[in-house]
């Protein structure tokens, strides 16, 4: 039987503090503080629920073409992310070992290919949002992926589909758009959540986020042996 390992991409593959969406309105000249824009959309959405997630999408896409954001703006900002210390020791780790390899998150497609590198080639798939880019290399539209916040549960179902288990398959993320994934059965794994309302152990099944380290490959792949 095969086994799967998911993983969320920023602040789990990636060292923390450095989410893309925030360094793209900072690098479009907006303000991220409390009162700014940024900040209203994101407690409009997440918090308080107002607007749905294809508007507060909408609003940040017309906000970065208002400032003519371009893929080489990305490019710059996503070249600055950078994987956890011994990421790709742990990527090879488990791919090495059988394991089938999935990156779903809440991030952008170009940003993870960019950062990871050579080691794209080790996931059998990536499903992140997506920034279009007209001729002139101007942002035109964002795709939203289907598989963030409830949709991490769908993209689980639809390996479970494929004849994995919820026994066979491992979520591991830091956010709260991964709430979603624990309700499916399989183990979910958080590691240096991001929120005290993130590290109520009532929303995970897991609490060895508590005694591991995410930067430590070999801790993690221990964990991910116990998979039946």
């Amino acid at each position: 039987m095969q086994k799967a390992i998911i993983f969320d991409f920023e602040g789990t593959l990636t060292k923390k503090n450095q989410n893309i969406w925030k360094m793209l309105w900072e690098i479009c000249g907006y303000e991220t503080d409390k009162s700014s824009l940024y900040s209203k959309l994101y407690v409009g959405f997440v918090v308080n629920k107002k607007i749905t997630r294809e508007e507060c999408f909408n609003l940040t896409c017309e906000a970065f073409k208002n400032k003519n954001l371009s893929y080489s703006q990305l490019y710059s900002v996503s070249k600055s992310i950078e994987l956890t210390d011994r990421a790709k020791e742990l990527i090879l780790k488990l791919y090495n070992s059988g394991y089938k390899l999935f990156i779903v998150s809440g991030s952008i497609i170009d940003t993870i290919e960019l950062v990871l590198g050579d080691y794209v080639k080790y996931f059998e798939a990536i499903e992140a949002n997506k920034c279009v880019f007209d001729s002139n290399g101007k942002l035109q539209k964002l795709i939203l992926t289907d598989y963030d916040y409830e949709g991490k549960a769908k993209f689980i179902e639809l390996l479970k589909e494929q004849g994995y288990t919820k026994d066979n398959i491992v979520f591991i993320g830091n956010g709260y758009n991964d709430e979603w994934a624990y309700k499916t059965g399989c183990l979910t794994i958080c590691f240096k959540p991001i929120d005290d309302d993130i590290n109520n152990l009532n929303k995970r099944q897991s609490d060895i986020y508590k005694k591991q380290d995410s930067h430590n490959p070999k801790n993690l792949y221990n964990v991910c042996k116990k998979l039946r």
